[in-house]
């Protein structure tokens, strides 16, 4: 026996809830083998910045540039602001 229901939504074009379960029927008895259920609240944010007219998809040459790896970050400048703080600041530890 299988059922699978879903819960949609008015706001959104992606449903609230999804549920799929499997039964199964051994010598009279009845079991749960398999049941999953999603809640999708706040996935439509997710899916309009991967997705959307302005999304992470569509600002790449080529699709496959998402899956590329990252440029290292130089964090020097930083560094050097934080030694700047330091001297402004003069923390003492106290024993």
């Amino acid at each position: 026996m299988r059922q699978f229901s879903v819960i949609a939504s008015n706001r959104s074009y992606i449903p609230n809830n999804i549920y799929f379960k499997l039964n199964d029927f051994i010598a009279g008895n009845s079991f749960e083998t398999f049941a999953v259920s999603i809640q999708s609240y706040g996935l439509e944010k997710i899916v309009n910045r991967l997705f959307g007219r302005k999304g992470v998809v569509w600002r790449k040459p080529s699709i496959f540039d998402i899956f590329k790896k990252r440029v290292s970050r130089d964090a020097a400048s930083i560094e050097a602001e934080l030694k700047e703080i330091e001297k402004a600041v003069s923390l003492r530890l106290s024993n």
